[in-house]
C-alpha cells in the first residue's frame, strides 16, 4: 500500500504543467523547406521555430488547398501522456480568424510502455515500430487542418496562437488516448500480472489475476488514469509571417 501512495503522490505532483507570460519572437530554423507539390506550395520560405519557457515548436509548412489551409506543426510530447493542442488561432490579414482546426497525424515517437518507445506514421499508422527503451526524445507532427478559407493574395501577414495542450481524453476516442500500457505496467509492479481493459470510456482491472476487487489496486490505477486525464501547459506561442510562395 505504501508503494501505491508513492505511486499516487509522484504523478500528483505533475497533475498540472502551466506555463503563462509571452513568447519569444519566431526564429528561422537552417533547414529550407522543400514543397513535395508544386502546385501546393508552402507559404513559408524557411521552416520557423518558437520557444516559450523551454518548450519549442516548430512550423513545418502552410499550404493551401482549394479552401482548406494545412499547418503542419512540429512539437515534443512532454511525457508519456498523449498531449494534443487544445487551444489555437488563425488569423489571415486581420480579416479573417480561425479556431478549432480538423487535426490529422503525421508521425509521432511516443512513450507506449514504461521501457517502450514506438514511432507511428500516418502512411503505415497500425504498424507502428517500437524498440526497448526508457530515455528517448518523443515529439508529434501533426497537420492542423483549417476549412473555408479563402485565396489569400501574396505577401498577406498570418498569424497563428497556440495557447494551451491538453492530455484530456476526447468523449468519442476515450480509450484511444489513454495510455493504457504505460498505467498497466506502472501499477504492474505492486500487483504482478495485473491487465486493464477499456471499454465504453471506463478502464477495468481484467478479472485474469483476482486483482478486480483489489482496493489498492483500483486506487492506483484510478490514480493514473486520473493523471493521465488531467495533463495541462499553457503559454503563448505566436508565429508571424507573410505568405511568400515564390
Amino acid at each position: 500500500m505504501k508503494n501505491v501512495k508513492y505511486i499516487f503522490g509522484v504523478f500528483t505532483l505533475f497533475s498540472v504543467l502551466v506555463f503563462s507570460g509571452c513568447g519569444k519572437n519566431p526564429t528561422l530554423t537552417p533547414q529550407p523547406i522543400v514543397a513535395t507539390d508544386p502546385n501546393h506550395a508552402s507559404w513559408l520560405s524557411q521552416q520557423l521555430q518558437i520557444t516559450h519557457s523551454d518548450f519549442t515548436i516548430e512550423l513545418i509548412s502552410v499550404v493551401q488547398n482549394g479552401d482548406e489551409l494545412v499547418v503542419t506543426l512540429k512539437y515534443p510530447l512532454r511525457d508519456w501522456r498523449n498531449w494534443y493542442i487544445n487551444k489555437i488561432n488563425l488569423d489571415i490579414g486581420h480579416e479573417f480568424s480561425y479556431s478549432n482546426p480538423g487535426t490529422r497525424l503525421n508521425e509521432r515517437l511516443y512513450q507506449k510502455g514504461m521501457d517502450t518507445f514506438c514511432l507511428q506514421k500516418a502512411v503505415d499508422f497500425f504498424e507502428e515500430k517500437c524498440i526497448p527503451s526508457s530515455s528517448m526524445e518523443p515529439y508529434q507532427t501533426v497537420d492542423l487542418i483549417f476549412s473555408g478559407v479563402p485565396e489569400v493574395e501574396e505577401g498577406t501577414q498570418i498569424d497563428l496562437i497556440i495557447q494551451e495542450w491538453s492530455t484530456a481524453p476526447r468523449k468519442s476516442m476515450y480509450c484511444e488516448d489513454l495510455p493504457l500500457l504505460y498505467i498497466e505496467e506502472t501499477v504492474a509492479q505492486e500487483f504482478p500480472g495485473l491487465r486493464l481493459e477499456c471499454t465504453e470510456n471506463e478502464v477495468k482491472i481484467s478479472n485474469d489475476m483476482g486483482y478486480s476487487d483489489n482496493s489498492d489496486a483500483k486506487e492506483a490505477v484510478s490514480a493514473l488514469v486520473a493523471f493521465a486525464a488531467d495533463g495541462r501547459l499553457s503559454g503563448w506561442w505566436e508565429f508571424e509571417f507573410n505568405k511568400i510562395t515564390q
